[in-house]
């Protein structure tokens, strides 16, 4: 007996998707004392700021490669049923999906932090001629880098979490594939996936939320590398890496104003918690080192090789339409190259 294909319909998985981003969370920003209740008033945060996103925009537009929420719960669902759900899919479509991919400035954002705290906390990092070298502005974004990204994951949790249940879906699957035997302990696997690194991400933003909240003013116990380099293609992004018993390793890339010059330049912020044992200071330095030298090649390389790595490591990526529509910079062919490679790669959160 021929199988029928069970598939989450496009509209309900889009609508899940939009109420799984826009839901009210908690504010990533820990209340100090005497502040007022506007904290509990979302806000949707800009992880790279519109001054910034500005430099490399042309009209008010930045390119992206966004997921498609569809694809997403699919190609998950498909591997799920293939037992082969090991990492959950990276948030991009099919290639022929990129055709679209302008993104207005205003659309660049997150709700991880609310419209009182966006404004006071993150505001002094808004402005272009921010100085780089201060412990504050760096301790700053690193915060924000952290706080969005977690916020990130989080959304995609929910969204294999309210999927995968949904209206009797487990049990239509197994009813139609009944070699699978018990699948809805297997369908949950996509919500355990990213349980771990969410979990080890919200004891690294505890951490930092202390640190805001004891040392408003003082020396931040952080790790950083700042890098300037020169790159192929205007570029600008947030993320974070991470690994097993290791600090979370935070990246923030910031276009600056070319005045003048042929290339685009871009400002490599890493930071990461700075341990008590100085022999993990002393690796961790070293590998804090090793990430923004690892970047700033990526930066220099040709745009086919250092988009597709860059766009799918980052949470948070965007491009210059201005670059990447020019055929000196990124050639059709190229172009192509690069969506095909970015649709088949995959992240793996732990």
């Amino acid at each position: 007996m021929r199988t029928r294909e069970v598939q989450p319909s496009r509209n309900e998985i889009k609508k899940i998707w939009e109420d799984t981003k826009t839901s009210n969370r908690a504010c990533k920003i820990p209340a100090m004392p005497g502040e007022p209740p506007e904290t509990n008033i979302m806000s949707n945060c800009h992880i790279i700021s519109e001054s910034f996103l500005r430099i490399i925009a042309r009209k008010g537009i930045v390119y992206e490669w966004p997921g498609d929420p569809t694809v997403v719960a699919n190609s998950a669902l498909k591997e799920i049923k293939a037992g082969k759900m090991v990492a959950l899919p990276r948030d991009v479509s099919k290639a022929s999906q990129f055709k679209d991919r302008g993104t207005g400035i205003g659309h660049c954002v997150w709700r991880f932090a609310c419209h009182y705290h966006d404004n006071r906390i993150f505001k002094s990092i808004d402005s272009t001629d921010i100085d780089l070298t201060s412990q504050r502005v760096r301790f700053l974004l690193g915060l924000r880098t952290i706080a969005a990204t977690s916020t990130w994951l989080e959304s995609y949790r929910d969204l294999f979490a309210n999927i995968f249940p949904r209206r009797r879906r487990t049990k239509e699957i197994i009813r139609h594939y009944p070699q699978a035997q018990s699948m809805a302990p297997v369908l949950q696997e996509a919500v355990r996936g990213l349980k771990m690194p969410i979990a080890k991400l919200s004891k690294e933003l505890e951490a930092w939320q202390d640190i805001y909240l004891t040392q408003p003013q003082g020396e931040y116990p952080i790790m950083t590398c700042h890098r300037t380099t020169t790159t192929t293609f205007g570029t600008a992004g947030a993320g974070i890496h991470t690994s097993r018993g290791q600090n979370a390793i935070l990246v923030t890339m910031l276009p600056r104003k070319q005045n003048g010059q042929e290339r685009s330049l871009c400002d490599i912020v890493v930071t990461c918690l700075r341990p008590s044992f100085w022999l993990k200071r002393l690796f961790l330095r070293w590998r804090i080192y090793r990430e923004a030298r690892r970047i700033e090649r990526l930066l220099n390389k040709s745009p086919v090789v250092g988009i597709p790595i860059l766009a799918t490591e980052l949470a948070f990526f965007y491009v210059s339409p201005d670059d990447y529509d020019d055929d000196t910079v990124v050639t059709q062919g190229q172009r192509q190259e690069i969506d095909s490679r970015i649709a088949k790669k995959r992240v793996r959160f732990h």
